[in-house]
């Protein structure tokens, strides 16, 4: 059964005790998997998956950057073209330097639905977008058995939280 979580900013899950300071789940369910499971060392099936697609912004300049090994992943489903994605950017972005940007049990990834690369990169680098980015005709062309690609995308922002074999939480 996939859960979707869609058309809410990740600052409102952290207020809502849905994620902690540490952005990780607060059910039970997630807590016990986490407490009981040590962090793979070699690259994980998300990580597998990005490789290679993923570029982040430093020094005001665009490098492609692999993606950090993370416990859990929110896929971020955004645009710059329509105005609900772009009015809650600067909240995530005050969010997530705060509370995720220092932590390594989890990442958030930026799949931009931009048609133009240059587009998402223009308001990346206006917003000082922290997180790593890659562009959705990248992610859908990449074929996988890993539950996240199943998710069918319907409205955005929409986020996505799965875990580092891609089951979605």
């Amino acid at each position: 059964k996939l859960k979707l979580i869609t058309a809410v900013s990740f600052s409102s899950l952290l207020l809502a005790g849905s994620i902690n300071a540490q952005g990780m789940m607060d059910t039970p369910e997630v807590s016990e998997k986490v407490e009981k499971k040590e962090v793979d060392k070699d690259l994980t099936p998300v990580g597998s998956f990005f490789s290679g697609m993923t570029f982040s912004l430093e020094d005001g300049k665009f490098n492609d950057t692999p993606l950090e090994e993370a416990r859990y992943y929110i896929l971020y489903f955004s645009a710059s073209w329509w105005g609900p994605c772009v009015s809650s950017v600067p909240q995530l972005v005050e969010t997530y330097n705060d509370k995720i940007a220092k932590k390594s049990k989890v990442e958030l990834i930026l799949v931009s639905l931009d048609a133009e690369k240059d587009d998402a990169l223009t308001w990346a680098k206006k917003e000082n977008f922290p997180w790593p980015h890659v562009q959705m005709a990248e992610f859908e062309k990449k074929e996988s058995e890993l539950d996240f690609k199943k998710v069918k995308i319907t409205a955005v922002p929409t986020y996505i939280l799965i875990d580092k074999k891609g089951k979605v939480v």
